[in-house]
């Protein structure tokens, strides 16, 4: 492998298919490509301010591994929720007789989702793919799609066995490094590093959301609504990115546990926050009007301290877990160091 002049890709190059982004573009605005040229594959990724390329010679190739994942299932089921709520909104919205602005704007949004949904669904499962030689290892991210990745793969990895050589004519010894190479990489690719900020700040951001419902249960015209919806949507960002993000990663199960049950919370909450929505309409419309304003305070009221409670727990319990894993990590991280340097002084 060797780092490539920053100059455009020319005709000497064919590109090959694949333009996932990482994390699906969320929080990252690289863009990574894969070239073929005559003895090598080139890895372009590029982003705002830089360009880097990497080559791979195909006689150094050890290994291409394919790790199918959940992230796209999880994304399509956290879509389907949210443009089911938009589309329940609309039906409430037309049986009410809302302002036919609002339904549209409703119907406009929860039609983004739905499409969001089926480009997502069309694209097909998520995976995982590396590319390992005897001194690196790459991750694809631009293959991040299950279907378009074993296409990929597999006419690589004709062309590399035609540069190579097929498995039988390999010696004994080299099919051997190439074997216990790939295994290395299956094991290594069951689990992927992660640093925890997303959560860290997923976390954090559940503590203020919890204060925030706290003030308003006391003092409700201290926030303003624009304030608490800013921070309720935050909240809904991040638990979609944490969802995502802690999809084939080390994160332990006392973390991911917290990122679930706020997914939970929030999607119940903004289905009563429908179903309320839905009963002060129409009690607006009724003789009986002075009920709407008793039934939105009382679940102004209610549904704060709810939040509170879950929030705060929810958060405090998840930057404690947290914590403990990031220095079990660190403490795992030195003891390996402190083992590498002994066994090179050795």
């Amino acid at each position: 492998m060797s780092a490539a002049p920053q100059t455009s890709i020319n005709h000497e190059y064919n590109r090959l298919p694949g333009r996932a982004k990482r994390l699906f573009g969320l929080f990252v605005n690289e863009k990574q490509r894969l070239y073929l040229g005559g003895d090598h594959l080139l890895v372009a990724t590029n982003s705002y301010n830089y360009e880097r390329y990497k080559r791979f010679y195909l006689a150094d190739i050890q290994s291409l591994t394919i790790q199918k994942t959940g992230a796209g299932a999880v994304l399509s089921f956290i879509l389907g929720i949210i443009a089911g709520l938009f589309a329940t909104f609309a039906a409430a919205g037309y049986a009410n007789q809302w302002d036919p602005v609002a339904q549209v704007v409703v119907l406009i949004i929860g039609g983004m989702f739905l499409g969001l949904l089926l480009i997502n669904t069309a694209f097909g499962p998520t995976c995982q793919c590396h590319i390992l030689t005897a001194v690196h290892e790459e991750p694809l991210y631009c293959l991040g799609r299950l279907y378009t990745a074993e296409r990929v793969v597999e006419y690589l990895r004709a062309v590399i066995e035609g540069v190579q050589g097929t498995a039988g004519e390999m010696s004994a010894a080299a099919a051997q490094r190439v074997d216990r190479a790939a295994n290395l990489r299956e094991a290594a690719a069951m689990v992927r590093k992660d640093s925890g900020r997303l959560h860290l700040a997923l976390f954090v951001m559940l503590l203020f959301d919890a204060i925030l419902g706290a003030v308003v249960i006391f003092y409700r015209d201290a926030i303003p609504p624009s304030v608490s919806l800013v921070s309720t949507g935050t909240v809904l960002a991040l638990v979609l990115a944490s969802a995502i993000r802690q999809q084939g990663s080390d994160v332990p199960r006392s973390v991911r546990t917290p990122i679930w049950v706020a997914l939970v919370f929030n999607v119940i909450m903004l289905t009563v926050m429908l179903y309320v929505a839905i009963v002060v309409q129409a009690l607006q419309q009724s003789p009986d009007a002075a009920a709407a304003e008793v039934v939105q305070s009382g679940f102004i009221t209610v549904g704060n301290a709810i939040n509170f409670i879950v929030n705060s727990a929810v958060g405090a319990f998840g930057l404690y877990n947290l914590r403990v894993w990031r220095r079990a990590a660190a403490v795992q991280a030195e003891q390996q160091r402190v083992a590498g340097g002994e066994s090179g002084q050795a």
